[in-house]
């Protein structure tokens, strides 16, 4: 085959586009026509095949490899040859094609060398072909910006304005090939973030391209104008940047769609991103059908597999997720699953793929997978150093979703807080990401029967949905299960108002009927609540409008009303109306008929009632008949071993008891005893019931043994629940009336200690003064019985606080002691020691200490050191509690030297504790050192005795490491450690007071400016606290307001103000709780977040956190707390002079002074801080003279401090600004001199208040040298005028 049959083949097959055959074609010729050594055609062809390798099948460096050969063969052929111009033109083409195909091939080295090469030689013709030239360039300023790591913006933009300017000078302004400079341009200062530059380029370039007609340029221009405007706005967060960057996507489409022609990729890229935008904005309707149609045309230009199409699926399921369409968005991912382990593309966002999967599968169920999926999520996220984003706290929220639904509650809780920590700092506390989450996480406290801790978060999500009109479902839906939460702890009063006020969100907002019942099932429930609060007016109401909805949205005769009715024909029965209660019951069982419910065990409940009515009434019969009703049902229904078939058994014994078939009675109660423990258990308070039932039927036998053993079984059950329920004292009375009955009246008697055991001290006092009378009334012997009821009763009213009564039980009880067992007895101690505990806490510590001694020198005489030791622990005690620190010493020294003598034990518990005390005296006396040796004398005592892992010791150390606080801070930390060891070791570990040594380090650490160990500590500290006394305790508020101020001295005000917050609103919500220390706290805790949201602008809130603070450290006078009003007072006058309102500042600057005055003294830096505040007042209120007054004031007081701290420069500053206002430009020059010189010995070269110093001094020396110049100058002109008069006259 000839060369020209080659030729035209490879040009057929170029037509074609199969240009692997072209190639190959070309080959055939290339054979040929080397055969014929014709060099020019060989290269020729070597040039069209390169051009084929770069532009068709993007082979470049076999591209750049066939252009060197034709360049090569041109240059040996005409090295000997003078060449022509066509010959010229021709190595200027190739080199030009070499650098392009380097360029494609990355190979950008020799790429700038060949376009180097280019200019030069284009230059060295004459003339210049100038557009070639431009070209080159347009090629070198792209490479220059493209090369990765080693890219050079400047020459980059260089080499093109260059171009640009070539092309204009020839083609003229308004030239496409201008236009595409300008485009290439832009690129270049987007790249080195110069966006106006960019968009000033990019909008000439448009211009242009609409003007020549260039729609596919024009299109262009505008996609880039529309990435460049939406990268903008995502770093700014602009909403105007990205309105422009959304009206560029529709122009760029809009032009794009006037030529079919065009490639639809590009077309579908647009698509892809404008839809994304659309995501962004969180317009999924709109982004929707964008995204369908860019799906379509990248399909079927490139097929399934592609990371195109599949990043346009990852982004079509997210618009189905958020459209609630979770089948579709599951049918997209997987197919996004596919096409990504098909390539194992990185182009495709498997974070989002694997977020939007567990989203999907935790809507449709599938609660493994999602947490499975979400977890892969998170773990690239922290791969990729993105664990703190909002997207992270969105995975985070859905893990803890679905480990909620899988009751793995801890994973939950722990996922739900991550989320949180994460939105309180990008979002702060106000945003509904985060009270959805906390909203989440109440329903996991309830699924946990957490449900105070519920109500707490509920209580928050609740006040942030207020926040938005448009979230009335997510309030609503929070109100009710708050109403729920309160209605389970039987706090009926705010379950009612949670009610009422989800009731009056619905009705403001209903717009369906369906939501009717809805309505009438939360009216039902607040009528419960007020029912259950014995608010039977507001109930009977609430049941009444509840059936009237229910019957609006079902018609007539519904179950739900029959239930609302069963409700009211409960609360008739309490209000004692048995014939309306009955009406009710029957109606129930009518509507439960009609609807063709007549088995339901809701009829069952209703005979039960009925039953009980019918009982009251002395219906025997019918009472009968209708619990075998009952029964019959619940056999048939629930099962024969039920609860409610036990409850009916008991009702069935009740009527055995009224008819006198006692044996019938037992045997009824017997089997619901036996069921109960079947159903629910040994120690359920069901059988506590039947157990008492069945002591009441044996006492009908006369088995009086019997009985007792039953009715004390059930006793020790209900004890289990609670000390002071009222079925407790039940119980109690019934075992007394037994012990009557069967005649053993002492151990009658003794019900009255028991009483007070259980805690009902009402009950006990009853139980002791009965007592008090049978044996007033008897004429046995009753003296040691006497005793108890008078010790018991001494005890009751110790216990109620009434001392006065306790005094004189405790007296008489003495009495009777001393004729019955003697003066010296040992149990006359006791009562001694009671009598002189109630003396002290009265206040009459003289008699307090007749009566401890009294038992000292029974204990003595006794010789029972143990209790001897603790009777003078006792006495010492009520001394230190008195502050009488000088007496307790001295009594303390005295028990030491008696207990430490030779021959006598001197290591016991009892003196170890005298030493402690001795310890902790000496420290309020101020003997540091002698302190420690008594309290390292207890610690080794201690440790002898019992070994060093005791709690004795750990609070021995804790006394000791706060004497070592004020010697020795490091040692006092080794001190802190070793307790927390000890108390860590310890079986039974006692969480609170390792929290509190927690909390003494933390407080040293933070005094020595290590903030990041002082947190540690404290939130070390703040876990143990909730552990051990929940996590709404004051010693939980106490650590918060301590966190608070650690992190406000490292300026993390966000955690700051959340630590204040939430320490704040526990301590408001445990009003009984609280000491006057504790109320302090508050209120410095509220002064700090004032002075925080003062920083943060929000000056309202801030003055409203500081009058409270006042309040209530006002309501608590005392010279301590007078530095803390002033303090209070200093904030807010701060914030109001921040707020533009320097009239009241003023007047609370002045109110701080004079309570710094009063306590610190007029010369205390207090007081200066005062004076400059005032002074700044009266700066801004332009009343100069008095601010300089207080300015120098201040001054004064801060130079006492000496000449060269920051405040006597802010002093100097403020002086030097006035003088400067009034033209005193040498006072103002020499004030600012002095102040740059101290900020210069102490602040950073580019600290603000420094350059504002410099900048202040540098101005007033320009002022002066103007002065002076202006002086010299009139110096000269009258020296000129003197000698123009003085010279002589030359007329």
């Amino acid at each position: 085959m000839d060369a020209a049959t080659s030729y035209d083949e490879a040009n057929c097959c170029e037509t074609m586009e199969n240009y692997l055959l072209a190639i190959e074609c070309y080959n055939d010729c290339l054979q040929v026509t080397k055969e014929l050594d014709d060099h020019e055609n060989i290269a020729f062809v070597l040039r069209i095949m390169g051009e084929i390798h770069m532009n068709k099948l993007h082979n470049y460096p076999d591209a750049t490899k066939l252009f060197l050969d034709s360049l090569e063969l041109l240059r040996t052929q005409n090295s000997c040859e003078s060449s022509d111009e066509e010959d010229s033109s021709i190595i200027l083409g190739l080199i030009y094609q070499i650098g392009q195909a380097y360029a494609l091939a990355n190979d950008y080295e020799n790429a700038l060398d060949f376009f180097e090469e280019h200019i030069k030689l284009v230059e060295s013709r004459d003339p210049v072909d100038e557009e070639l030239v431009a070209d080159s360039l347009m090629e070198m300023g792209v490479i220059l910006a493209d090369m990765d790591e080693n890219s050079d913006y400047e020459l980059a933009t260089e080499k093109l304005k260059e171009c640009l300017d070539i092309r204009r000078k020839i083609l003229g302004p308004n030239s496409e090939k201008v236009a595409d400079a300008l485009n290439t341009l832009a690129t270049v200062h987007e790249k080195s973030e110069q966006y106006d530059d960019a968009v000033k380029c990019l909008t000439e370039a448009l211009r242009t391209f609409k003007m020549v007609n260039e729609i596919a340029k024009a299109s262009a221009t505008y996609h880039i104008l529309a990435k460049m405007k939406a990268t903008t706005a995502e770093k700014s967060g602009s909403d105007s940047d990205r309105k422009a960057a959304i009206e560029c996507y529709v122009s760029a489409i809009q032009t794009r769609r006037q030529d079919p022609t065009l490639d639809d990729l590009d077309l579908a890229s647009m698509l892809h991103e404008y839809a994304t935008l659309l995501c962004l904005d969180n317009n999924y309707t709109d982004a929707m059908p964008l995204l369908e149609e860019a799906l379509r045309l990248q399909k079927s230009k490139v097929g399934l597999r592609d990371g195109t199409v599949a990043n346009i699926l990852l982004r079509t399921a997210e618009c189905h997720v958020h459209s609630n369409k979770f089948d579709s968005s599951l049918v997209c991912l997987e197919q996004v699953k596919f096409i990504q382990d098909s390539l194992g593309s990185s182009d495709i966002d498997i974070v989002l793929l694997n977020h939007l999967l567990g989203i999907t599968y935790l809507e449709r169920g599938d609660n493994e997978n999602a947490i499975k999926t979400s977890l892969e999520a998170l773990k690239m996220m922290r791969m990729e150093s993105n664990q703190d984003s909002l997207e992270c706290a969105d995975i985070y929220t859905n893990l803890g979703k679905a480990y909620g639904i899988l009751q793995e509650h801890d994973k939950a809780i722990e996922s739900f807080v991550e989320a949180l920590r994460i939105q309180k700092v990008e979002l702060g506390n106000d945003s509904m990401e985060y009270a959805e989450t906390v909203f989440h996480l109440a329903s996991i406290h309830i699924s946990t029967e957490k449900r105070t801790q519920a109500i707490n978060c509920l209580t928050e999500s609740i006040r942030v949905f207020e926040m938005f009109s448009d979230e009335k479902d997510a309030l609503i839906d929070a109100l009710e299960m708050k109403a729920d939460c309160h209605f389970f702890l039987n706090d009926y009063s705010s379950a009612a108002s949670a009610f009422q006020q989800c009731i009056n969100a619905i009705e403001n907002n209903i717009s369906l009927n369906s939501k009717n019942e809805r309505l009438a099932s939360l009216i039902h429930r607040l009528g419960k609540s007020y029912a259950s609060f014995g608010d039977y007016d507001n109930a009977f109401a609430a049941y009444r409008d509840a059936i009237k909805q229910y019957n609006e949205a079902l018609g007539s005769d519904n179950l739900p009303s029959a239930n609302v009715m069963y409700d009211v024909g409960l609360l008739t029965l309490d209000d004692s109306e048995n014939e309306k209660a009955t009406q009710c019951f029957k109606e129930v069982i009518r509507v439960y008929t009609l609807c063709g419910e007549d088995k339901n065990t809701k009829v069952a409940d209703a005979h039960v009632q009925l039953g009980t009515i019918q009982a009251d009434n002395s219906e025997y019969e019918e009472s009968m008949e209708s619990v075998k009703t009952a029964m019959r049902l619940y056999k048939t229904q629930l099962g024969n071993d039920t609860v409610e078939t036990g409850k009916a058994l008991l009702l069935c014994g009740r009527l055995n008891d009224a008819a006198g078939d006692y044996d019938k009675m037992v045997s009824n109660f017997s089997e619901a005893l036996r069921i109960f423990k079947i159903s629910s258990g040994d120690s359920d308070m069901n059988v506590s019931v039947a157990l008492s039932n069945l002591g009441v039927a044996y006492s009908r036998k006369k088995l009086y043994a019997e009985a007792i053993e039953k009715c004390k079984e059930a006793l020790r059950i209900r004890k289990l629940y609670t000390k002071n329920d009222r079925d407790v004292a039940d119980s109690l009375f019934n075992i007394g009336n037994l012990y009557n009955e069967w005649g053993n009246h002492e151990e009658a008697v003794k019900l009255g200690s028991i009483y007070l055991e259980s805690g009902d001290v009402d009950t006990a006092i009853e139980s002791f003064s009965d007592a008090l009378y049978v044996c007033e009334e008897i004429d046995e012997d009753v003296e040691d019985l006497l005793i108890i009821i008078y010790k018991g009763l001494g005890d009751c009213y110790f216990q109620e606080a009434d001392l006065e009564l306790a005094l004189e039980s405790y007296v008489s009880c003495f009495k009777i002691q001393k004729l019955e067992i003697g003066d010296d007895c040992i149990e006359i101690a006791d009562t001694c020691d009671s009598i002189g505990l109630i003396y002290q806490q009265s206040g009459k510590l003289g008699e307090a200490m007749q009566f401890y001694t009294k038992a000292l020198e029974i204990h003595e005489k006794h010789s029972d050191n143990s209790r001897c030791l603790a009777s003078r622990i006792k006495i010492s005690t009520a001394l230190i509690v008195e502050q009488q620190y000088e007496d307790a010493i001295e009594h303390l020294d005295t028990c030491v030297k008696l207990y430490c003598t030779e021959g006598q034990s001197n290591e016991s518990e009892e003196i170890a504790m005298i030493y402690h005390q001795q310890g902790i005296v000496l420290n309020k006396l101020g003997k540091q050192e002698d302190a420690v040796i008594s309290l390292s004398t207890a610690i080794d005592m201690r440790t002898k005795l019992q070994g060093k892992e005791n709690v004795k010791v750990a609070e021995a150390m804790y006394d000791l490491g706060e004497v070592l606080e004020q010697q020795d801070v490091d040692e006092a930390l080794a001190v802190y450690d070793d307790a927390i060891s000890i108390l860590q070791a310890l079986s039974e570990t006692n969480h609170g007071k390792i929290a509190d040594v927690y909390s003494r380090m933390a407080g040293i650490l933070s005094n020595q400016g290590k903030y990041e160990s002082s947190l540690d500590t404290l939130k070390r500290s703040l876990q143990l606290y909730s552990q051990h006394y929940g996590s709404d305790s004051i010693n939980v508020a106490k650590t918060l307001v301590h966190l608070g101020s650690v992190y406000k001295e490292i300026e993390n005000l966000d955690r700051a103000s959340s630590c204040f917050s939430e320490g704040i609103k526990i301590f408001r919500s445990n009003p009984s709780g609280r000491d006057t220390r504790d109320d302090v706290l508050m209120s410095r805790a509220m002064c700090e977040l004032g002075k925080i949201y003062g920083r943060m602008k929000m000056q309202d809130k801030a003055i409203e956190l500081c009058t409270e603070s006042l309040r209530i450290l006002k309501q608590h006078p005392s010279k301590e707390n007078d530095g803390s009003i002033a303090s209070t007072h200093l904030a807010m006058a701060e914030v109001l002079n921040e707020w533009g309102k320097p009239e009241q500042a003023a007047r609370f600057y002045e109110e701080s002074m004079r309570y710094y005055e009063e306590n610190f003294g007029s010369d205390s830096i207090e007081v200066a801080t005062c004076h400059y505040g005032i002074a700044l007042t009266q700066k801004k209120m332009g009343n100069a003279q008095a601010a300089i007054r207080s300015f120098g004031k201040a001054l004064r007081i801060h130079r006492t401090e000496g000449d060269k701290t920051l405040h006597v420069a802010n002093d100097l500053f403020q002086i030097g600004q006035i003088y400067d206002t009034y033209g005193e430009t040498n006072k103002s020059f020499q004030c600012f001199q002095e102040c740059l010189k101290i900020r210069q010995a102490s602040l950073n070269e580019d600290d603000l208040d420094l350059l504002a110093a410099r900048r202040s001094l540098e101005l007033q020396q320009r002022m002066l040298t103007r002065e002076y110049s202006s002086s010299c100058n009139y110096q000269h002109l009258l020296t000129r005028e003197k000698q123009t008069h003085n010279r002589p006259s030359y007329t």
